[in-house]
């Protein structure tokens, strides 16, 4: 690499309060927001088919898994919480 390189250094977005230092700007938050709500209509649908113990499972881990990539997203841009 060349010496004045900057691959590995943590990103400085001084210039751009929008971005968050690992690249991520607004916009795609509020993209993997929808896509994580999306899933999670996707996910009540399917468990919507389902009775019983099995529906019960199924929107726990649904639930689960979309906090979880709630919680990940705003560890990743903690500009937006």
């Amino acid at each position: 690499m060349a010496a004045g390189s900057t691959a590995g250094a943590p990103m400085n977005n001084s210039a751009n309060p929008g971005m968050a230092a690992n690249g991520m700007n607004s916009n795609d938050m509020a993209s993997m927001k929808a896509k994580a709500d999306a899933d999670m209509q996707a996910a009540k649908q399917r468990c919507d088919s389902m009775s019983g113990d099995a529906q019960s499972q199924c929107m726990q881990q649904a639930q689960a898994a979309y906090h979880t990539r709630m919680k990940s997203m705003n560890s990743q841009n903690p500009q937006q919480q």
